[in-house]
């Protein structure tokens, strides 16, 4: 049986007692190759099923779930303790939620769909905000055109204002990553108005990412609306001159 498959299965679902021994035994080599890739270093399977625990609320009854999207490539270790968030409000919620099986969830989007609407709205980040915390906290505008913002990001408290809405690690009030990945290279957040709505995303060319609000890789949908904004297209301009000088052979 195919790892995707095994990860489906229904007698998956009804571990108890034993289901990290039983994760450990059946996933170990995947969560070691997985956790590799991550983290860029060695851990055991046991040691990846401790770092994953951190991100279940309850006794261990969601660890099957945090194990299949780990394994799924839906989050990061970083990342655990957002997780816990999310998951501990779908369990705050779930009376109100349709579909209240957490392991009949194929991905994190789904997941945080159903939570959305609980809880407080972040409040939309108004022209004279942006402004004091450029100004105050470290921001840099490096395009501003109607409709779509380019910022570098210079310290936590800028990148927490500027991630107010997205699941991003560099957003988060505990355990954040800022610092991590911007002493290896720049932050940059972009806003820009697609079909209507305003949404956010993260470049970090070091780490190769891009990450959507829900701290998804972009997908290849928003980069065909995005490639369409003449200030996109201006800023992939000035990444590939700043990293691969003016000539690209």
């Amino acid at each position: 049986m195919k790892l995707a498959e095994l990860l489906n299965t229904s007698n998956f679902g009804l571990l108890s007692e034993d289901r990290e021994e039983f994760l450990q035994t059946k996933f170990g080599d995947a969560l070691q190759d997985r956790a590799k890739e991550d983290v860029s270093r060695d851990l055991s399977a046991a040691e990846v099923i401790t770092a994953l625990k951190k991100a279940d609320p309850t006794d261990g009854k969601h660890l099957q779930f945090i194990v299949r999207m780990y394994l799924k490539k839906q989050f990061k270790l970083e990342d655990v303790q957002r997780l816990k968030t999310d998951i501990t409000k779908f369990e705050k919620f779930k009376s109100k939620i349709a579909n209240k099986d957490l392991n009949s969830y194929k991905t994190l989007k789904e997941l945080y769909a159903v939570i959305e609407p609980f809880g407080e709205k972040d409040e939309p980040i108004s022209a004279k905000q942006a402004a004091k915390q450029i100004k105050t906290s470290g921001a840099e505008k490096i395009i501003d055109e109607p409709g779509f913002t380019v910022v570098r990001l210079k310290d936590e408290e800028a990148a927490k204002f500027y991630g107010k809405g997205t699941r991003w690690c560099t957003a988060g009030e505990e355990n954040n990553m800022f610092n991590t990945y911007n002493e290896q290279g720049d932050i940059y957040v972009i806003i820009a108005k697609i079909d209507g709505k305003e949404r956010k995303f993260q470049f970090h060319y070091e780490s190769k990412q891009v990450m959507d609000e829900t701290d998804s890789e972009i997908s290849s949908d928003d980069i065909k609306k995005l490639s369409k904004i003449p200030g996109y297209n201006k800023f992939l301009n000035m990444m590939i001159k700043k990293h691969y000088g003016d000539y690209v052979a």
